[in-house]
């Protein structure tokens, strides 16, 4: 493979990385938004409570109601902590055919744990990506 190949795969990984790093900040921001959401509804239900309470009309329709809206919030929040695990975990294309060890291909050294393995190939890689096929590297268990 021309070296211009596997730095365009090696750019395009980098690319792709980049991406998935902005929609784990993007999501996680999303959750802060939500959090605060949800320290605005609980002041919301104390006040409400207070002043229910201090005119004698405390009711539990209108408690109900703004706890609704906290656990909504909360769901919320949990599935984007789902997305952020799931964009955490995912692959960039040239990877997805294989994201475990081992390699489709078996090498012809055997490595040793902790070194990495193109998974494409199989050869041990002396840095992140391969330099024939432009992936990342796994880990050897």
């Amino acid at each position: 493979m021309p070296l211009q190949d596997s730095i365009s795969r090696a750019a395009n990984t980098a690319k792709w990385k980049a991406d998935q790093q902005i929609r784990l900040l993007k999501s996680q921001s999303q959750a802060r938004d939500l959090e605060e959401k949800i320290k605005a509804q609980k002041a919301k239900l104390a006040d409400a409570a207070l002043t229910l309470f201090a005119q004698q009309g405390l009711s539990e329709d209108e408690l109900k109601q703004i706890c609704s809206a906290i656990a909504q919030l909360h769901e919320n929040i949990q599935q984007q902590r789902d997305l952020q695990e799931a964009i955490k975990n995912e692959l960039p294309p040239d990877q997805v055919y294989s994201s475990h060890y081992p390699p489709t291909n078996m090498p012809t050294e055997t490595p040793k744990s902790g070194q990495l393995v193109c998974p494409k190939c199989g050869k041990v890689v002396p840095i992140r990506f391969c330099p024939d096929h432009g992936v990342e590297g796994i880990p050897v268990p």
